[in-house]
């Protein structure tokens, strides 16, 4: 039970964050003008490696954070802190998409 509700947590954490990144990547590859099977520019290949690097900070860092909590408890605190961390992610994303589309 505490590994599904875990899941859970992440896969609605992870939805915004998804859909955010999803959007960057677009807006480059239109303002660079790259055909849709053409390869991805270096900010969007730059843009991915940090992203991949973020979620096992996240995952360790939440990890960490709730290292405290044992047995039946663990669950709530660790995605608690998942859903805050994603959260803060999120808001830099739209910060980055926003920007993305002034330009």
């Amino acid at each position: 039970m505490q590994t599904a509700c875990l899941t859970a947590g992440i896969r609605r954490s992870n939805s915004r964050v998804a859909s955010l990144y999803v959007s960057i990547v677009r807006a480059v590859r239109r303002e660079q003008r790259v055909p849709e099977s053409g390869r991805d520019p270096a900010y969007v290949s730059q843009l991915r490696r940090a992203e991949n690097e973020w979620l096992a900070w996240r995952d360790s860092e939440c990890k960490r954070r709730t290292s405290g909590y044992s047995g039946k408890l663990w669950a709530v605190p660790r995605t608690k802190c998942i859903a805050e961390v994603t959260e803060t992610r999120a808001t830099e994303l739209d910060r980055v998409l926003r920007q993305a589309h002034r330009q």
